[in-house]
């Protein structure tokens, strides 16, 4: 069985160190954008800024500071952001690929699949853009019970999803290959069962975690969860796509690795 298949490729790749190390970048990236962002949280800023007790007197007394906070989000979600999910992804598409990657692949990874990052981003947007006017328009003419059908659609499209997503960062496809692909009918139905079995393990996952929350302890162990909920999703998303094609014979991510 197929599903049985990407099972099997899955656990064999969280055996990975390299598959860890990504796991390591994301999670620093994660809680340094956190710390980044938190500056503005009126409880933190005041004690940052004792004059201020408020987010609109942080404002007032501080604006250079939170002008610097600002430029440090701005640069985190346009550059460092897309830079280490270029290496994240990279790394566990090469995985499931097969291909020779270590943990130290990541940057030169990062700089490879980056371009190929914004291209996911692109189709992403095309998705749900198209996602929106279909939506718009089953509402014109349902009404209330429209916002189901566009439930329905969206899950009905997972499996393009992780069709791009896959020929971008395992078979390393260009992005037309990969969009092209999108709508090719071959193993729809096995993917649309696999995407929406590890959705909704990742989100009891989730939820387990969001009532922990309660405490430091708790909230700490939620964002454990959430950093492993974010290889291992998208890393069986990859697992998926492999279990379903086969990989492309291109030999030049080996080359770049070796040769830096």
């Amino acid at each position: 069985m197929i599903l049985s298949r990407a099972f099997a490729l899955w656990r064999t790749a969280l055996r990975s160190h390299a598959v860890w190390s990504a796991a390591l970048w994301n999670a620093v990236f994660s809680w340094l954008f956190i710390l980044i962002t938190e500056l503005a949280n009126p409880q933190i800023s005041s004690r940052l800024f004792p004059q201020a007790d408020s987010l609109s007197e942080v404002y007032i007394y501080h604006p250079h500071l939170l002008a610097v906070r600002n430029v440090l989000e701005l640069i985190t979600v346009l550059a460092v952001g897309p830079w280490v999910l270029s290496g994240v992804y990279g790394i566990l598409g090469q995985v499931i690929a097969d291909a020779q990657v270590s943990w130290q692949s990541f940057g030169r990874l990062a700089r490879i699949f980056y371009g190929r990052l914004w291209g996911l981003f692109l189709f992403i947007w095309i998705w749900m853009l198209g996602l929106g006017v279909l939506g718009f328009m089953v509402l014109a003419i349902l009404h209330g019970f429209g916002f189901l059908v566009v439930i329905i659609l969206s899950i009905l499209s997972l499996p393009g999803l992780v069709r791009m997503t896959g020929g971008l960062f395992v078979n390393r496809l260009s992005w037309t290959d990969s969009f092209a692909d999108v709508f090719n009918r071959s193993g729809y139905t096995f993917l649309l069962i696999g995407a929406l079995l590890g959705l909704l393990i990742s989100t009891i996952l989730g939820g387990i975690g969001l009532t922990l929350m309660t405490t430091l302890a708790g909230l700490i162990v939620y964002d454990l969860i959430l950093v492993v909920l974010s290889i291992t999703l998208p890393l069986w998303f990859f697992s998926l796509y492999r279990a379903s094609t086969s990989v492309s014979p291109y030999g030049w991510i080996h080359d770049e690795i070796e040769r830096g």
